[in-house]
């Protein structure tokens, strides 16, 4: 990792992405107990962080055409500052806070910047760093995302709430926002013409008719598609109703969270120093494949430990899964359709996340918890297994 890190341009950018992060991680935390505590409606609650989600979902596909037409550099600076003007109003303005119109209107705004500016940095890497050292720098973004929106941001979200003064937390995020896109300028790398294999310039269908040529690929795009689903949407639900079943059950789970996330940053520094496996792909869709099946372990020990190793297991080999992935799309992209496909990429996993959310609640009232543990990890496990077949045969054949 500090290999890469000596490079200078890079260097530059892990500092604006981290500051991009902390403010991300610092909101999760705010947002909801403010929107709670100044409207008195769960049901507000629900509304902006929907709106926020809206937001991200709908500028992802057209984010993902910028990158063709303008510089990235630009187009995140850009993206960082129209994020920051976004959340000024809720700390400038008392009234925007109390009117649940203006407020989720500002937190949309926010999702259409996070979803400019998250794919094209990650189209980024590969033009700041070569191809040899590209999973170094995605363990170095991970262990960024864990250092600011696992820990960091959180955290100081936490004290803020805690201290009355909630509310700050926009102003520390549009600052952190600003500060990013500041940085991110320094950034001087020469600006090349983008074209597809058939030399022109890159567009949806040419996308698309990537995907069509290689529907191994399409197939594990998918498949990741519902396991984000299952990770992110489902499995909170079923997290929060069984530690809801202890006393002090939200210290159980706000522990657990806590201990995933510092083995997610502790995995993310190991991968980073160690080479790239030769079979890395499989190595990839495996370890998916065991990180989504750890809740199985709640079918035969329902301890707070056992809680917390679930937490470890997922988060080590998950981790070591998402830096494998993004090294796998950057490696086997055309450089011109990455943009396109990492917001492609997104908007998938992320679209799935409120139906994982609601098929988990209507689960859990109709089939109990214990199924749904069978439900959360069979499925991914067995259908992982399937994955490594097709896409062994898939990668040695385009080798």
């Amino acid at each position: 990792m500090l290999k890469v890190l000596r490079n200078r341009l890079y260097r530059i950018f892990f500092y604006s992405f981290t500051l991009g992060n902390f403010a991300e991680g610092l909101l999760v935390v705010t947002t909801p107990f403010l929107i709670l505590r100044t409207t008195g409606s769960p049901a507000a609650v629900g509304i902006g962080l929907a709106a926020q989600t809206i937001g991200v979902l709908c500028a992802l596909l057209p984010g993902g055409t910028l990158a063709d037409r303008f510089s990235k550099i630009k187009i995140i600076s850009l993206a960082y500052i129209f994020g920051s003007l976004s959340l000024m109003p809720l700390f400038l303005l008392d009234f925007v806070q109390h009117n649940i119109i203006l407020l989720a209107s500002c937190l949309f705004l926010f999702g259409v910047s996070t979803a400019i500016y998250g794919p094209i940095s990650d189209s980024l890497t590969p033009d700041l760093v070569d191809e040899s050292n590209l999973h170094r720098a995605n363990s170095v973004e991970s262990f960024s995302q864990r250092v600011g929106q696992g820990i960091a941001g959180p955290v100081a979200g936490g004290l803020l709430i805690s201290l009355d003064a909630g509310a700050a937390s926009y102003a520390i995020a549009s600052l952190s926002l600003l500060l990013a896109a500041i940085i991110i300028r320094r950034i001087n790398i020469p600006i090349r013409p983008t074209r597809d294999e058939d030399g022109q310039g890159p567009s949806w269908t040419s996308a698309l008719r990537f995907l069509r040529k290689w529907p191994s690929f399409t197939l594990l795009l998918v498949w990741v598609s519902v396991a984000v689903m299952l990770q992110m949407g489902a499995k909170p639900v079923v997290n929060t109703t069984w530690a809801d079943g202890y006393q002090g059950g939200s210290v159980v789970y706000g522990s657990a969270l806590a201990i995933g996330a510092v083995t997610s940053l502790v995995t993310s520094i190991i991968i980073g120093n160690i080479g790239l496996p030769k079979k890395y792909v499989l190595c990839m869709i495996l370890c998916w494949s065991i990180g989504s099946s750890s809740i199985i372990i709640l079918l035969f020990n329902k301890s707070e430990i056992a809680f917390a190793v679930t937490f470890v297991v997922s988060s080590i080999f998950l981790t070591i899964g998402n830096i494998y992935w993004s090294t796998f799309m950057q490696k086997s992209i055309p450089r011109p359709l990455l943009p396109r496909m990492l917001s492609i990429d997104w908007f998938a996993s992320l679209a799935l996340v409120p139906l994982g959310a609601a098929l988990a609640g209507f689960g859990l009232e109709h089939i109990g918890l214990e199924k749904m543990f069978l439900v959360l990890s069979t499925p991914v496990l067995f259908s992982g297994l399937i994955m490594m077949i097709l896409m062994r045969r898939s990668v040695s054949v385009r080798e």
